[in-house]
């Protein structure tokens, strides 16, 4: 008794369903017949509608997001192109400054006045020693290019020092500002004479002057040519104080070398006094 009644139940409801198709199905033809849209499917797009818009939006900004995505790679990759080409062109830009830099410096060096004898070597400054003490610098020409000790170094502005030994490649150059050095001098106003002494700083000392030498400053101050290994005339600098104590027995200046040695490069060796001989 039980088995027919859900037997009839299943019957009941598949004539439903089949019903309700037909049923659906001559609405759908009734409705294109008169060029119009059905109840069932009004109320199917009713329904429908409003999802199937928002699963558009949805796949929409899915796209929007992954082509989003993609350019972000390709800027990037674009900006780390770019980077490295701006790197490139820095590079490029400070070696192009640098030589520019060493042509000036180069084109000052061949400008120098005919009393640069013949014989003179150009030479670039390679390594600085300094300390509390000793102020050297060493050249990149040696006794291959006839370098020897105590010629001579000087650039385009004034003097720099004396060569104090050499290899066969490199040499070693005393600078004016060494404490070690001395050097002859005489200021170009008032000829008063005495000695250039390094002090290890930017500055040198003019010691040795007489009691009533006419020193001031602003005076020039050249080489005096006293001593074995510079020649007279050579500009070592110009005077900034002048020294005495109230005895007048100290009479010393202070003297600004012509030379930039925090800012050295290029050198020329010349035959000093001795080479000369």
């Amino acid at each position: 008794m039980k088995v027919q009644q859900e037997k009839r139940t299943r019957f009941v409801v598949l004539a439903a369903l089949l019903g309700t198709c037909l049923l659906v199905v001559a609405l759908h033809y009734e409705a294109r017949r008169r060029g119009s849209v059905s109840l069932p499917e009004e109320g199917a797009l009713a329904v429908l509608t409003p999802l199937q818009g928002t699963l558009t939006q949805f796949a929409f900004t899915l796209r929007e997001r992954g082509r989003s995505i993609r350019r972000i790679g390709e800027i990037e990759h674009e900006n780390r192109e770019l980077r490295k080409q701006v790197q490139d062109l820095r590079n490029r830009n400070r070696r192009l400054n640098a030589k520019y830099e060493e042509n000036i410096r180069l084109r000052k060096l061949l400008a120098l006045d005919l009393e640069v004898p013949n014989e003179a070597v150009f030479a670039e400054v390679i390594s600085l020693n300094t300390s509390n003490w000793f102020q050297r610098v060493r050249l990149n020409r040696g006794r291959k290019d006839r370098v020897a000790p105590k010629d001579v170094v000087m650039t385009d502005a004034g003097l720099v020092g004396q060569v104090i030994d050499v290899s066969r490649h490199t040499a070693t150059v005393e600078l004016i500002i060494d404490r070690e050095s001395g050097v002859g001098a005489r200021t170009m106003q008032s000829r008063a004479t005495g000695v250039v002494r390094g002090t290890s700083e930017p500055n040198c000392e003019l010691a040795y002057l007489d009691r009533d030498a006419d020193v001031r400053v602003g005076d020039q101050v050249l080489t005096s040519g006293l001593g074995d290994v510079y020649p007279p005339g050579l500009i070592i600098g110009e005077v900034t104080e002048v020294h005495k104590d109230r005895h007048g027995i100290r009479h010393s200046a202070t003297v600004k070398p012509a030379t930039d040695f925090a800012r050295l490069e290029d050198v020329y060796v010349r035959k000093g006094l001795r080479g000369a001989e």
